[in-house]
């Protein structure tokens, strides 16, 4: 079985301070970068102690973006 080709490491960041981070192989690069936006969009990223949840933040978002409780 042949490796991936391609990788993507990333790093969250909320003003300034790491809130999360993570990383995806794949066999193409348009792949990757699917893989790493339906991470993104969905919550599914890496967190360290300290670090807020994802579906926190994700929810911080819509309630900025919509207003209200979602």
């Amino acid at each position: 079985m042949d490796e991936p080709e391609f990788e993507i490491t990333y790093s969250i960041k909320r003003n300034g301070e790491e809130i999360g981070f993570g990383g995806i192989l794949a066999d193409t690069l348009r792949d990757a970068c699917h893989f790493v936006d339906t991470a993104l969009q969905c919550g599914e990223w890496e967190t360290e102690p300290g670090m807020p949840d994802p579906r926190v933040v994700l929810k911080e978002e819509d309630q900025r973006r919509w207003g209200g409780d979602q």
